[in-house]
């Protein structure tokens, strides 16, 4: 008696494991839906690039060459008042941020306090150098991961703890590579960046965004085998402690002939922001986004652990009524069809 009671609590065990097991791997088991335009609103005839989404998913951080800015390239930011809404239009951040030579690749802390992105302006180490503007105020040089060589596309994690970042220097696996850093406390120096090498290859592999589980890296890279000229990919892991897989391509329902770049994932996975210079555009680049799709095996295999795990608890149930029950009563059970789960 006491083994059958064992053996049910290891069954539901099993079927329980099973279902978090696969929903803990849903974001790492994901495809891509079209991608579609984000219209005029936020598009022009000029380029929008480097889209970056935070963490409510209600502010669109993007740069942009369109007239009435401060430099060459300047920082802008597009709003909503609730996920769905659609964008307004964009903001120019304003001469405290913007500077006038380019300023790029924004990224937004998870608290919404402090702004990185990269600047060629010539207070720097090199040609482009990481920058950071905490609560709207002047930027400041990130120092500690900047060299003379151009050190650019920070994305920084939801915990501000690891940034992800380009780099041309010297030493690396191709002309542009990803690389990381990270810092115990905020504020805090960097510690040294580190090459990713398990991602980057001889070619240009640049604009990495981190997933907010910390487990799947976007990116971009012109390695073979793409569909285009740079190509958007996705590199996973199965912990925080472990290194990051080689990449895999996102496929053509994203992916085209022409260059998609600048990478940005909503905090809850869904969806995917970018930035491209395909036909049917409103200027040279436009920014995209991509709905999230569950892959069917997935799918599949949830309902299975799903189904599994509701039919060991209808058994258990009506093992007990029939033990414990009248048979008038398990009548009225099955008038009522129903097991009173």
């Amino acid at each position: 008696m006491m083994f059958k009671k064992e053996k049910g609590k290891l069954i539901v065990i099993f079927f329980a494991t099973f279902i978090i097991v696969f929903m803990a791997s849903v974001s790492s088991a994901i495809t891509f839906g079209p991608a579609v335009n984000m219209g005029s609103t936020v598009n022009t005839g000029a380029d929008e690039r480097f889209p970056d989404i935070s963490s409510d998913a209600l502010d669109l951080y993007l740069s942009s060459d369109r007239t009435g800015g401060s430099g060459l390239r300047d920082i802008y930011l597009s709003t909503r008042p609730d996920i769905s809404s659609s964008f307004g239009l964009p903001s120019n951040l304003g001469v405290t941020i913007n500077s006038t030579v380019t300023d790029s690749a924004p990224s937004i802390t998870s608290n919404n306090v402090a702004l990185f992105f990269s600047s060629d302006r010539l207070s720097g180490s090199g040609s482009g150098d990481i920058w950071v503007s905490v609560l709207s105020g002047a930027p400041n040089n990130v120092g500690s991961v900047n060299t003379t060589a151009n050190d650019i596309a920070p994305d920084i994690s939801p915990d501000g703890l690891t940034i992800f970042f380009t780099s041309d220097r010297s030493g690396g696996s191709g002309g542009n590579d990803i690389y990381m850093a990270t810092r115990s406390t905020i504020p805090g120096a960097f510690g040294t960046a580190l090459n990713l090498t398990t991602i980057n290859t001889g070619f240009s592999d640049l604009g990495p965004t981190i997933s907010s589980d910390g487990l799947s890296l976007y990116f971009t890279s012109d390695r073979p085998g793409g569909f285009g000229g740079f190509d958007l990919y996705v590199s996973t892991r199965p912990d925080l402690i472990s290194y990051f897989g080689s990449g895999v391509n996102l496929g053509a329902s994203i992916n085209s002939s022409f260059n998609e770049m600048g990478p940005s994932i909503s905090s809850d996975g869904s969806t995917l922001y970018y930035d491209s210079n395909r036909s049917g555009g409103f200027g040279g680049y436009d920014i995209y986004q991509s709905t999230a799709v569950p892959e069917p095996t997935t799918i599949l295999l949830l309902g299975m652990g799903l189904a599994g795990f509701a039919g060991v608890l209808v058994r258990r149930r009506f093992k007990r009524l029939n033990s414990s029950s009248t048979v008038s009563n398990i009548i009225s059970i099955q008038r009522n069809n129903s097991y009173l789960l």
